[in-house]
């Protein structure tokens, strides 16, 4: 009876181990849809705003900006990166502690993620019809929608 006891702890301890190693392999979607020079199209009149993707050996990388007249009123760095089997969304830059998201959903053309801890937003929304992007960031009652299309 001992020895039945200890071969299901050790079956238990093997499956566990398995489902592990599944999960800490398993690959992440790619965002690569976000690659690329944007530019915004819905913003205020004499208001340019970018962002400049690229990707990077741990993810994503961003730099996003706006200038009114040459002179830029805005910018932030934003990384994603893949970890705990999702994807996470640190913006740095406005703030003097970075703010870090965690993505709730993954399609092959869009990501959402949360923040519920933070002001605002609270979502961050990102998604591409293949020539356009937009993000969407919310805190359950305001939003903000930004428009990109690729700049030249």
């Amino acid at each position: 009876m001992k020895y039945a006891s200890f071969l299901v702890l050790i079956l238990l301890f093997a499956c566990n181990s398995s489902n592990e190693k599944q999960t800490k392999s398993k690959t992440p979607p790619a965002l690569d849809w976000l690659v690329g020079n944007w530019i915004r199209t819905n913003g205020d009149y004499g208001e340019n705003t970018h962002e400049n993707w690229i990707k990077t050996d741990s993810g994503y990388s961003c730099h996003a900006f706006t200038y009114i007249r040459g002179d830029t009123v805005f910018q932030e760095r934003v990384k994603t990166y893949f970890e705990d089997n999702q994807w996470h969304y640190e913006v740095s830059g406005p703030n003097e502690v970075p703010i870090t998201f965690t993505s709730t959903s993954v399609t092959d053309s869009s990501f959402t993620c949360k923040n519920t801890a933070h002001d605002f937003p609270k979502e961050i929304f990102y998604s591409t019809d293949g020539e356009c992007i937009q993000a969407i960031i919310s805190d359950g009652d305001d939003k903000i929608l930004f428009r990109f299309e690729r700049a030249l």
